[in-house]
């Protein structure tokens, strides 16, 4: 199946890039796109992961739309051809 990945603000610099498709086997979960992703863009594992690989908590990441820490299975939810993740650093102001 495809997804379209789409990085924002300082991932997108750090990647050089905003948005790809990538491509992933039937049943794959979020988890298996974070994992995919970061084989791909190597780059984002030290902004993304701590030194045991585990997803930092600061790393928004959004499925067509939905936070997905909100979503009942979580990074274990299933994606389906033509899905959209986003994944978006933090952002601090005032």
């Amino acid at each position: 199946m495809r997804i379209t990945v789409n990085l924002l603000a300082t991932f997108k610099v750090i990647a050089q890039t905003g948005s790809f498709a990538l491509e992933l086997p039937d049943s794959s979960t979020v988890e298996d796109a974070v994992n995919k992703v970061l084989n791909v863009l190597p780059v984002l594992k030290a902004h993304w992961t701590n030194n045991e690989g585990v997803l930092h908590a600061h790393v928004y990441t959004y499925l067509n739309g939905e936070d997905v820490s909100t979503l009942p299975d979580g990074r274990n939810t299933q994606l389906a051809e033509g899905c959209e993740l986003d994944f978006i650093p933090p952002v601090a102001g005032g």
